[in-house]
C-alpha cells in the first residue's frame, strides 16, 4: 500500500485497506482516517481491540458523510448532529453513540493539529441522554429476613456487627459510604460519629453537608397488618400519619400497592372513612396523597356546612421516575 503524501495543499485521495471490523471485506477508507489510525497505533499505542472499535466508528462517520455528499474535512456541526441522530434512530444505544462521538471528536482534533480543518465540528455535539434505571430496593419481607439472619457457628462479634449495619442501613437511609465512616465519638476529621446520648448518627454527606439521623428508637413498634386495625387503639391526643399508595395521576401510572394485595379505590374510601372516625375521637390525623380530582372529591366532604378535612396543596420533589425528564416537583395534597 502506498503512503499518502503529507502535503496540506495536495488533493485528497482514498486508500484501499481491509477493515478490521469486518474481516474479509475491502473498503476504500478515507486517507485521513488511515493516517489517524496509524497515529493512534504508533503514538497512542492503542491495543488491537481498541483500534478495531475506532475504525468501526470512523467507517460509520465516512458512510454518513458520503450519504450526505460532504467531504470529511468540510463537515459542520449540523452535519454531525444529524449523523448522531440517525445513529440513534437506527437503534444504537446512547452510550454507544457517546463512544462514537468521542472517536470522531478525537479524529477532528487531530485534523486540526495537522492544519486540515479550522474547527472541530464534533466539539459541541452531545450524545442522547441515557435513561436511568430505577433503583432496586428490598421488599419488607426480604429486609426483615436479612436482619433476622444468624449464620450458624459465626463469630458473635461479627454477627452483631452485621446485624447493626443491616438495621441501620434499612432504618436510617444512610449511604454505605457514610455508615462505614462512622466513629464511636466525634473527632477531628471524622466523616461521621455516633451520639449515643442523642440517639443519632451525625454524618457528612455529599458536598460535606452534615445531617443527624435518629436511630435506636426503643419506643417504636413496627407492625405489619391492616391499617384500620393498627389505628383502632388510637386515643384522643394521639397522632396518626397515613402515607398510602397514591391515587394514580394517569392511566399509565398504575402503581397502587406496597403489598401483593394491592390498594384499590375501595381501600382509598376505607382510608378516608378511617380518618373520619379517628378525627371524631379526637385523634390528630395527617394524610398525604396525589393531587387528583378523585382525591379532592374523597376529602371534600361537608357536614353541617363545614368541611370535614382541610386540604392543602404542596410541591414535592420526586427523583424517581422511569422517564428522566418527568422527575422534579409535582403537586401533592396534605390532608388534616
Amino acid at each position: 500500500m502506498s503512503r499518502a503524501r503529507r502535503s496540506r495543499g495536495c488533493c485528497r485521495r482514498r486508500e484501499t485497506v481491509t477493515s478490521a471490523s469486518t474481516p474479509g471485506e475491502v473498503r476504500a477508507i478515507d486517507a485521513d482516517i488511515v493516517r489517524h489510525l496509524g497515529w493512534l497505533r504508533v503514538e497512542r499505542r492503542l491495543a488491537a481491540r481498541s483500534l478495531v472499535l475506532y475504525e468501526a466508528a470512523f467507517v460509520h462517520l465516512q458512510r454518513s458523510a458520503e450519504a450526505t455528499g460532504v467531504a470529511l474535512r468540510e463537515a459542520q456541526m449540523h452535519h454531525v448532529r444529524r449523523w448522531a441522530a440517525q445513529r440513534h434512530s437506527s437503534g444504537l444505544a446512547p452510550r454507544s453513540i457517546a463512544l462514537e462521538l468521542s472517536a470522531w471528536r478525537g479524529f477532528y482534533r487531530w485534523l486540526g493539529r495537522e492544519g486540515f480543518v479550522g474547527a472541530n465540528p464534533v466539539a459541541g455535539v452531545r450524545a442522547p441522554r441515557a435513561a436511568r434505571p430505577l433503583p432496586k430496593a428490598l421488599s419488607v419481607d426480604h429486609a426483615v429476613a436479612l436482619v433476622q439472619h444468624r449464620p450458624k457457628g459465626g463469630d458473635p462479634a461479627l454477627v452483631a456487627r452485621d446485624v447493626a449495619i443491616a438495621e441501620l442501613l434499612y432504618s436510617s437511609g444512610l449511604r454505605v459510604g457514610e455508615l462505614v465512616g462512622l466513629d464511636v465519638s466525634a473527632a477531628d476529621g471524622a466523616a461521621g460519629w455516633i451520639d449515643a446520648a442523642d440517639a443519632a448518627a451525625h454524618v457528612l454527606g455529599k458536598g460535606r453537608r452534615g445531617r443527624a439521623v435518629p436511630y435506636g428508637l426503643k419506643t417504636a413498634e413496627i407492625k405489619v397488618r391492616d391499617f384500620a386495625k393498627v389505628v383502632s387503639r388510637a386515643r384522643a391526643g394521639d397522632f396518626v400519619y397515613f402515607d398510602p399508595p397514591y391515587v394514580p395521576l394517569t392511566k399509565t401510572s398504575n402503581f397502587g400497592a406496597f403489598t401483593k394485595e394491592g390498594f384499590n379505590a375501595d381501600d382509598q374510601i376505607l382510608l378516608r372513612n378511617t380518618a373520619m372516625r379517628l378525627k371524631a375521637r379526637g385523634v390528630h390525623v395527617l394524610l398525604s396523597n396525589s393531587d387528583t380530582p378523585i382525591t379532592r372529591a374523597l376529602y371534600g366532604l361537608m357536614m353541617n356546612g363545614k368541611k370535614l378535612f382541610k386540604v392543602r396543596k404542596v410541591q414535592a420533589t420526586r427523583s424517581i421516575n422511569s422517564h428522566g425528564d418527568k422527575r422534579g416537583r409535582v403537586g401533592e395534597l396534605i390532608i388534616t
